[in-house]
């Protein structure tokens, strides 16, 4: 643009463009440098320059504040606006109905689809633990002294056996009396296998090397900060092994299974999947009815698997206890949510019907879950009322801190063993293999 033009425009400004009282003198005396050639007539002082705009004067003197961002419109923009008008952000309402305009009523999902899909794993235990309490997938937690007539007697008399057994009467044999003599243990805790029934005579019990062995190693664990890998393998896995030990006879045999996943069919909707860290089988011989019948299932199953995972074995050999560990005094409700989350996806495989029509079943009514903290564990169970699943907790069932708590949890184990083969088995067979023969009723 020519020099002339732009005195031409500048003679054009209106007078009230003076500069403004906030410039300061030094500013005032600058002037326009114009070629050695112009005619001294064509010098023109900074008075007639347009002032800068209030806020950009502030820029000058105050340059820790943040620039306005510039646009084609902000000169106008700024004399149009009244500067005693405090700038207000649109209200909620306002807002709300922008967002019924964006996304139309024909879709009333959409609103808590986009909400809840801010949920995933990076969100605190808690708020998972409220989205899954609102979703039809995932579950509701109470303890067991909340709401005890919605827990079926199969879960109450498990429960009284449990009780009884940390309770620690009549636990040890009179002849193992030794291997607890440094313990602060009452006569209460020994029986004479001669007086007593033949129930109390059919566990195992271990010898003192491995309760030794499992109480120094805890506590090392313990007192040193190991992660839970080393809980996993050299505590919870040998306990585990010892009850549920690997011989291809066996119904219930342990699998470490970390990593196993949900598969996508039975998925929590709009919320993160979870996961355990050992889970207890029933595992038929090969070539029998049962075994049979799981193949043929399989077949026309999600995924080909008989659960709700298929990692390994697992997508053949029904789960009937999950185990999720923790290291000693991590996050109680984070762990209670795996087990909710992980538990209402094997209901919904377990109801799984063909046809599409969730199926109802007659003989298991609760699955039992174990929460382990560092020395710990806990009995937890889910049942399924009304389309949704509940989590009860939680009953303990011993310890790694003391040989009287790891006696205990033997125990208890086995006892947890005797539940899988005597009731939740046959009552497997009949709800979802279709094999009869379950005998004392529901479990």
């Amino acid at each position: 643009m020519r020099i002339d033009n732009i005195f031409t425009w500048l003679d054009t400004l209106p007078s009230q463009t003076s500069s403004s009282p906030l410039v300061s003198s030094q500013h005032r005396t600058k002037r326009i440098k114009l070629d050695q050639g112009q005619d001294q007539d064509q010098a023109v002082s900074v008075s007639r320059l347009p002032t800068p705009p209030l806020h950009d004067t502030d820029m000058l003197q105050s340059p820790n504040k943040r620039p306005r961002p510039s646009d084609e419109d902000d000169e106008s923009q700024f004399w149009d606006q009244d500067l005693d008008e405090t700038p207000r952000a649109p209200s909620f309402r306002q807002r709300l109905r922008q967002y019924q305009d964006a996304f139309p009523s024909s879709s009333p999902s959409r609103t808590s689809s986009v909400s809840r899909s801010s949920i995933s794993n990076a969100s605190s235990p808690t708020k998972q633990q409220r989205n899954a309490a609102l979703l039809s997938t995932g579950y509701k937690h109470y303890t067991f002294v909340q709401n005890p007539d919605w827990q079926p007697e199969p879960l109450k008399r498990l429960k009284k056996k449990l009780e009884q057994i940390n309770n620690g009467e009549k636990l040890i044999p009179m002849e193992l009396k030794d291997q607890v003599a440094d313990c602060s243990v009452g006569d209460a805790v020994f029986f004479d296998t001669a007086e007593t029934t033949t129930s109390k005579t059919a566990w195992r019990y271990p010898d003192a090397y491995f309760v030794d062995e499992i109480l120094d190693r805890a506590a090392v664990c313990l007192s040193e900060n190991e992660g839970e890998s080393s809980w996993n393998m050299e505590i919870h896995a040998p306990i585990l092994k010892w009850v549920f030990p690997f011989r291809q006879s066996n119904l219930c045999q342990v699998r470490y299974c970390p990593s196993a996943t949900i598969v996508p069919e039975f998925k929590p909707k709009n919320a993160p999947s979870q996961m355990v860290d050992f889970c207890i089988i029933a595992r038929p011989q090969e070539e029998t009815p049962e075994a049979d019948a799981i193949e043929e299932i399989c077949a026309f199953r999600p995924d080909k698997t008989i659960n709700h995972t298929d990692w390994g074995n697992l997508a053949k050999d029904p789960i009937a206890i999950s185990i999720e560990t923790k290291k000693h005094g991590e996050n109680w409700t984070k762990a209670i949510h795996q087990m909710g989350i992980w538990h209402a996806a094997q209901w919904r495989s377990l109801c799984f019907n063909i046809g599409g029509n969730d199926v109802s079943l007659s003989k298991i009514t609760f699955l039992p879950g174990i929460i382990v903290q560092g020395h710990k564990w806990m009995f937890v169970a889910t049942i399924y009322r009304l389309g949704r699943a509940k989590l009860f907790s939680e009953v303990a069932i011993g310890d790694t801190e003391s040989k009287l708590g790891i006696f205990k949890l033997l125990v208890s184990l086995q006892c947890l063993r005797k539940w899988i083969e005597d009731e939740f088995w046959p009552a497997y067979k009949e709800d979802i293999l279709g094999i009869p023969g379950l005998e004392g009723g529901d479990v």
